[in-house]
């Protein structure tokens, strides 16, 4: 929280705010059908925002609260999961107790999780509803037959939310499926008939057709979603190094996200040998867990190789948050209690060591981004002269950052922007084409560019020859992570000061006008 206002507004936290605080209900549905992105983290953030203001410290406060509840959730989960052979009941709640609290303590100490939790988007919400959604369920089949159809009631309002809320929460719920399927028929015997006449088996299918059912309204527009990611997306292609060095950047998150081979080798295989302990407990809670972890990244994997990749770290949390859970429980089941604390001391000290070195490494006083350039340009643009934005990543948050100040005008490039740029809210921002601005009277311009998105072509435009730098008046604000780049403010200046004609002049009256 310390530093929750200090980062520049990126792309994405932008697209949020752009969405939630500027466009109408209607507008914000039709950009959100014409993108890749479930609804309900916006719906909540709207009326986030509504109530306590549309700050950015405020929106990224939104996803604390969530991080938060995912912390707890993960405790609960932890605790419920945790079964010892000791006889002492008050022995066997301690280590419950204990075994939990390691595991929410690691992870809201992971480094990955704090940074996406201070993010103004849908992770940290997303992992919050379904990890209480597992909560619910491994609850429900624990419980007494009365009791059970509560908590699967529970477990369908929150796997449900998490699928409005992310894409990814549907490889969980395919987990979930799965285990429930394999349990049920054992339990079952594999007798149909015993299946279908076993109460818990009815209520446990029914809040799973309820699930299906209430998604079922999205699924239309996430079938159009899927081909458009088909047909073009911003994440390279998978290669063989993808996966490991999306769990790598998970565990290990830097500032320049630079692959370490060695290392992400070390990481997958950590996660394999816990997977793999996982399977030898031979109790269905730790086969749901393993599914948990494996299934969402192998059915991504598989995705991203058959159709259009969507192998990224952050998508990966939905995964990940269940390794702390996984690791406490190895933990405190397979060694003494002596040797478990040491350990665990040990281990939460490591990992609150990485955190404070991934947070030093911010520099936030010298990586001021967007909101240093938006800050410095309005210091020395004077009244009636124009203020330009080249780069349509970094639009929206100079708009943030100078409103009730100035309108920055968007110089868009000649090619459509896709829809992973502002392409579904591109009629929202006041833009202009490069043969239109030379075609104003103006001669003199303070242009923010950025050299982020430099694979999309599109989101860059470039002043025409008309037009001359005034070598004097750059400065460069560098943003915190590598892969968001630098922005440039400079002063141009007309290089042959050209009249407009009328047509011109009408052009700029429509120009103001937007």
């Amino acid at each position: 929280m310390a530093h929750l206002g200090d980062a520049s507004m990126w792309y994405d936290e932008s697209f949020s705010y752009l969405l939630t605080q500027k466009l109408s209900w209607g507008e914000m549905f039709h950009a959100l059908r014409n993108d890749v992105h479930a609804p309900l983290y916006f719906v909540l953030l709207r009326l986030w925002g509504n109530l306590f203001g549309e700050s950015i410290v405020t929106l990224r406060t939104f996803s604390v609260v969530s991080g938060v509840m995912t912390v707890g959730g993960v405790y609960l989960l932890t605790r419920d999961l945790f079964r010892t052979p000791a006889d002492d009941p008050r022995k066997r709640e301690f280590y419950a107790l204990g075994s939990g609290g390691f595991s929410a303590l690691l992870l809201a100490l992971a480094s990955s999780h704090v940074r996406w939790s201070q993010d103004a988007k849908m992770y940290s919400l997303g992992t919050a509803f379904v990890v209480w959604g597992v909560w619910c369920l491994v609850r429900a089949l624990q419980a007494e037959d009365h009791r059970a159809k509560h908590w699967l009631a529970a477990w369908a309002l929150f796997r449900t939310a998490s699928l409005y809320t992310h894409n990814y929460a549907i490889f969980t719920f395919a987990a979930e499926c799965v285990v429930l399927a394999v349990l049920l028929l054992f339990q079952s015997g594999f007798r149909p008939a015993e299946l279908l006449a076993n109460r818990r088996s009815r209520w446990v299918g029914f809040a799973v057709l309820s699930i299906i059912v209430a998604y079922s309204l999205w699924v239309p527009t996430l079938l159009n979603q899927v081909r458009r990611v088909k047909a073009d997306y911003w994440i390279s292609k998978v290669d063989g190094w993808s996966i490991p060095y999306c769990l790598d950047e998970l565990m290990f998150p830097s500032v320049n996200s630079s692959l370490q081979r060695g290392r992400s080798l070390i990481v997958v295989a950590v996660i394999c040998l816990l997977c793999v302990w996982l399977i030898r407990q031979r109790k269905w809670t730790e086969w749901l867990l393993m599914s948990l972890i494996l299934m969402p990244i192998f059915l991504a994997t598989t995705f991203s190789v058959a159709f259009a990749s969507i192998a990224t770290p952050r998508y990966f949390l939905f995964a990940t948050v269940f390794l702390p859970v996984a690791a406490s429980l190895f933990l405190w089941r397979s060694f003494p209690f002596d040797i478990c604390l040491g350990a665990s001391v040990l281990l939460i000290a490591n990992v609150g060591y990485l955190h404070w070195k991934f947070v030093e490494s911010h520099q936030y006083a010298s990586s001021q981004g967007t909101r240093g350039a938006a800050e410095f340009a309005i210091e020395k643009l004077k009244e009636g002269e124009t203020l330009l934005v080249t780069n349509t990543g970094i639009y929206s948050s100079v708009q943030y950052y100078t409103q009730g100040k100035t309108v920055p005008v968007l110089l868009r490039s000649e090619e459509d922007l896709p829809h992973y740029l502002g392409g579904p809210v591109i009629g929202t921002m006041k833009e202009v084409r490069t043969w239109e601005l030379d075609g104003t009277p103006l001669n003199e311009l303070w242009v923010i560019s950025s050299t982020a998105f430099a694979i999309v072509p599109e989101a860059h435009a470039r002043l025409s020859n008309e037009w001359s730098q005034d070598p004097d008046s750059s400065r460069v604000f560098k943003e915190i992570y590598d892969w968001q780049g630098f922005v440039t403010v400079e002063r141009y200046t007309r290089s042959v000061p050209t009249d407009a004609d009328d047509q011109h002049l009408g052009h700029l009256s429509r120009l103001e006008a937007r």
